[in-house]
């Protein structure tokens, strides 16, 4: 059986099949993966919605699953009315986002070359050399189209369109907010704020005003008003997840950049959480280990 048979088979009748996977079936059917920089995999998924959510049969008419990546990542196409777009569901129902407006625009991403498109930080070009030189070419001649150096322009993983599409579709009796402690949203699902919480300030204070605003949302000129007045907070969040706590947790983004301020500045900031179930329940912040 072909691939494009595999994933055709499982593939919701409501949601139209795209001829760029198609043809993109029959190219690794016929030069297979060694020429793709990449751990995706084209693969059929029964169910995959209801498999995913509870209630996710609700979705199956809307999402076709066609791949997967090596740490369980989902990728699919999302159909509302006649608009498709080419979506990511992470594992244990977390990390959803919009991959591409279209299926051309996912095949310009996978012959950029990101090794694991899931973890990578898309707004660079790939750290890895990429041997994507043959499916390079392919995808330029056959679609008229030319490869960026980066995804910067096609994804933007911090876009919460998706999430709130789903979440509309799975519980349209709560408003989402994700981002607001304070919401109906976030008292009804487990949830861990996090802070980054400056300490002290280093010798080399312009270095480390520079590596703070990986993380920061503060100007320069906040954050050096914000050093004489020890402690303040550089960072927060509230992570939603049903597990243990973990540092993988955050999103890829955010996470290389704590891990990094954490290992060379253990002295000055420290990494903090708390349960924030409800606001009743709330706890004082600890440092995570």
């Amino acid at each position: 059986m072909t691939t494009k048979d595999t994933i055709k088979q499982n593939f919701p009748t409501e949601v139209h099949f795209p001829i760029e996977l198609e043809v993109l079936c029959n190219w690794i059917d016929e030069n297979g993966y060694d020429n793709i920089l990449t751990d995706i995999k084209l693969y059929g998924f029964q169910d995959s919605m209801t498999n995913y959510f509870d209630n996710g049969q609700k979705l199956e008419k809307y999402i076709g699953a066609f791949g997967h990546s090596a740490d369980g990542s989902i990728f699919a196409i999302l159909q509302i009315e006649n608009n498709q777009k080419v979506v990511h569901l992470g594992p244990k129902g977390s990390n959803w986002f919009i991959v591409a407006d279209n299926f051309v625009e996912f095949l310009k991403i996978l012959a950029i070359g990101y090794p694991h498109l899931t973890e990578d930080d898309l707004e660079k070009p790939p750290i890895e050399s990429n041997p994507n030189d043959k499916f390079k070419k392919w995808v330029e001649t056959t679609f008229n189209v030319t490869i960026p150096n980066s995804a910067k322009k096609i994804t933007n993983k911090a876009d919460k369109t998706f999430t709130k599409w789903l979440f509309d579709n799975l519980q349209p009796d709560k408003t989402f907010e994700h981002f607001d402690p304070e919401s109906e949203h976030n008292k009804q699902f487990n949830s861990i704020e996090y802070r980054l919480v400056v300490k002290n300030v280093p010798n080399n204070k312009s270095k480390f005003i520079g590596d703070l605003r990986r993380v920061s949302t503060m100007s320069i000129s906040e954050l050096l008003k914000q050093l004489n007045n020890l402690p303040f907070v550089v960072y927060e969040s509230s992570t939603y997840f049903k597990g243990q706590l973990s540092i993988i947790n955050f999103s890829t983004f955010d996470k290389d950049n704590l891990i990094f301020l954490t290992e060379n500045y253990k002295n000055e900031v420290i990494l903090e959480y708390r349960n924030n179930v409800k606001k009743s329940e709330k706890t004082d912040f600890k440092q995570l280990i």
